[in-house]
């Protein structure tokens, strides 16, 4: 009795881990680049429950939308952003919303920086970026380049550590970032002037919640009716 009510508590703390992951990628439904996670459970010893063990993210595609702005980026395929942050780590992201910052270089809408360095000269106009990744501008009467925006894939994209804000940094799960052109070397396409959405299965999410909400129920009236049956018990004996 004591066992059974045992494993419905670590069912119970396993479904609403299950529930917090689900509410999260239903969150983000509209957040450009976001990828949704599913909770990794593993069997207690014995046969007890399931613990929560992690979380996994799913690196799938998200569809691609044409914006028309110069500085959105996606990424048809494999492969992520590499940025700066505002402290000097490097982390990476499919979030493809850039603009020109104070300093005239390209960085995301939290000020990280695209990187390497992108930076616009004063007076450029008809900034544009091929599917090579290369960066263009009328400067001084003439198209010059001006930049490379280069992507990095990893061994193990789901061993990178979720950062929060669509950001993830290496691990050794991850492996080593190898970065290279766009559509070389197995990385994928670049789609200018366009944005990855997320790629939340939101007919999929909807079931999980549902699920979820049942295996809750269930969990909590095997621990009533556990703590009932102990009542009774208890009675007797006294």
């Amino acid at each position: 009795m004591i066992q059974g009510m045992g494993a419905a508590l670590a069912g119970l703390r396993a479904y609403i881990n299950n529930t917090r992951t689900t509410a999260n990628n239903l969150a983000n439904i509209g957040t450009e680049g976001f990828k949704a996670s599913r909770t990794l459970q593993s069997p207690l010893p014995g046969g007890l429950g399931v613990a929560t063990t992690g979380t996994q993210t799913l690196q799938g595609q998200g569809s691609i939308a044409f914006t028309g702005n110069p500085f959105d980026l996606a990424i048809g395929g494999e492969g992520f952003f590499r940025v700066t942050t505002p402290s000097g780590a490097a982390a990476y992201t499919r979030a493809g919303s850039f603009h020109v910052d104070n300093q005239g270089r390209l960085a995301d809408p939290a000020g990280n920086r695209l990187t390497p360095d992108i930076t616009i000269p004063g007076g450029a106009s008809n900034v544009a970026v091929g599917q090579d990744g290369a960066v263009t501008a009328m400067v001084n009467g003439t198209r010059q380049t001006i930049g490379q925006v280069e992507l990095v894939k990893f061994m193990n994209p789901s061993g990178l550590q979720q950062g929060g804000a669509n950001l993830y940094f290496e691990t050794p799960a991850s492996g080593q970032p190898v970065t290279g052109a766009p559509g070389t070397d197995g990385l994928g396409a670049l789609y200018p002037a366009s944005l990855e959405l997320s790629n939340v299965d939101i007919a999929a999410q909807m079931v999980s919640l549902i699920e979820n909400r049942h295996a809750i129920s269930a969990q909590v009236k095997t621990i009533q009716t556990a703590d009932e049956m102990l009542g009774a018990i208890m009675d007797i004996k006294a």
